[in-house]
């Protein structure tokens, strides 16, 4: 029986990010246009360096880190184009005549009317981003903001747009809220 691989060590995790960094990066696109997002440069390096992250903090249970980076990598973009189509069809909501834009069957009817749970300028942001398909890029050039200010803002709405919806208690509880297998923390 072959004696278990050492973690990654920092010499090793710098190799592999300088090999496979632009690899994965042009991977990640590569997946997210295959299922109809937007070609985005900049998420797709986010994702990357995500996988990268988490390959050094999980560096241990990596028995073969390039196959992890990968595997990673893949699920990262799923959960991306899982919360952009929840987002969206949560938009949809609010301006039915947006749905013909959506991909996939029409959000259901549980989900509630965005309108009135943020500012009229957060909302034209989340529908600038998740429903025309601007990139962060493209829409912080437009607002005159960094890509991150506007990641960060995006993230705020977001939030606001949770506590909202569960003080009502008609919203899931948000990612936070969950435990690994015991159901929601109080």
């Amino acid at each position: 029986m072959p004696a278990p691989r050492e973690p990654v060590g920092p010499q090793e995790y710098t190799q592999l990010f300088h090999t496979y960094y632009p690899q994965t990066v042009r991977y990640i696109l590569a997946l997210l246009t295959r299922r109809g997002h937007p070609p985005d440069q900049g998420l797709a390096e986010e994702l990357a360096q995500e996988a990268f992250l988490l390959l050094w903090e999980k560096r241990a249970e990596a028995a073969n880190p390039v196959g992890w980076l990968y595997t990673t990598a893949a699920n990262l973009v799923w959960n991306q184009l899982r919360s952009h189509r929840r987002w969206s069809a949560r938009l949809a909501q609010v301006e039915p005549e947006y749905l013909e834009a959506l991909p996939g069957p029409p959000p259901s009817d549980d989900l509630l009317d965005l309108e009135g749970t943020v500012a009229p300028e957060e909302l034209a942001l989340l529908k600038r981003v998740y429903l025309e398909g601007f990139t962060y890029e493209e829409a912080a050039r437009q607002l005159g903001i960094t890509k991150t200010a506007l990641s960060k803002r995006i993230c705020r709405i977001k939030e606001k747009c949770r506590r909202s919806l569960s003080a009502d208690g008609t919203s899931p509880p948000s990612p936070e809220q969950k435990t690994s297998k015991g159901g929601t923390k109080p």
